[in-house]
């Protein structure tokens, strides 16, 4: 049951849906410390976030994986750039364990780069030689995305909030209030010093 709500919840915040009525915001950085109602998330800028958890906060928890993980009909997440074939070149892979196939299905834009995009589909046919180029599919869409062996690959799986830690590297998709208070909708920690690529 807890895992089922995660793949919803992640659908929602990371898919582009509407959660709130005021817009998502992603967030990236170390978590400094941790307290009763949350955490202080220390950003990639260096400002300093105080973010509040609540009961439907959603948890997940990422390790390292390699390009040997993502095969036919695996689940896959990718942020990518454009290349002028058409292609996408991604900046990074994560793998969805099986009870998560289905979070965040589509392709819609994501704020890694200009024209950058996150693409959540099924993996179709897999060949390259200089690299990896994936057929992903998504609902009604295709895409093809080019995977070096240098591209940050992680696997994914659903946790709680003792994933919480200082010194973890997060990623937080965060709702602000009207007082630009932050409650996180979603968290997601790299475990053993991983930095979550997304």
């Amino acid at each position: 049951m807890r895992r089922s709500f995660v793949a919803a919840l992640l659908g929602l915040v990371i898919g582009g849906g509407a959660y709130a009525e005021t817009a998502p915001v992603r967030m990236r950085g170390t978590i400094e410390a941790v307290n009763a109602n949350g955490f202080d998330l220390v950003t990639r800028a260096g400002d300093k976030v105080h973010v509040t958890l609540f009961p439907k906060t959603g948890y997940s928890a990422m390790s390292q994986g390699s390009v040997a993980d993502i095969k036919p009909n695996t689940y896959i997440g990718s942020a990518a750039m454009p290349q002028a074939d058409g292609t996408l070149k991604a900046l990074e892979v994560t793998v969805f364990p099986e009870e998560m196939r289905g979070t965040g299905e589509g392709q819609f834009p994501w704020d890694t780069g200009p024209s950058s995009s996150m693409t959540n589909g099924v993996v179709g046919t897999l060949a390259g030689t200089d690299g990896h180029t994936l057929t992903v599919q998504y609902g009604k869409g295709e895409a093809k995305i080019v995977i070096m062996d240098a591209t940050p690959v992680v696997r994914v799986e659903a946790a709680d909030s003792s994933a919480v830690v200082a010194g973890a590297k997060a990623f937080v998709v965060a709702i602000p209030g009207a007082d630009g208070a932050m409650t996180a909708a979603f968290v997601a920690v790299g475990k053993n010093g991983l930095t979550p690529p997304m």
